[in-house]
């Protein structure tokens, strides 16, 4: 394995370790009835964490992977098939 592959991996796991944290800390709040404030907070921190990992995701895997998504959401679905 390369440095460079080394670095992507540790790059995504990190990422995808941030984004799960920040959903279970929406999810602690939901549960445990905390105030609207920390909802609002959990809420946002998820969904700015997501985002980043999404983008973070397409510079680090490419854009390829993107760019075919109509193709896997058709083949998932079925559509197009007779």
């Amino acid at each position: 394995m390369t440095r460079s592959v080394i670095i992507r991996r540790a790059a995504a796991i990190w990422m995808f370790c941030v984004v799960l944290a920040a959903w279970a800390f929406l999810v602690a709040t939901l549960v445990l009835d905390m105030e609207k404030n920390w909802r609002i907070a959990a809420a946002f921190a998820a969904a700015i964490s997501t985002e980043a990992f999404m983008w973070i995701g397409a510079g680090l895997l490419g854009w390829k992977m993107f760019e075919s998504r109509k193709a896997i959401w058709r083949r998932l679905s079925g559509a197009g098939t007779a």
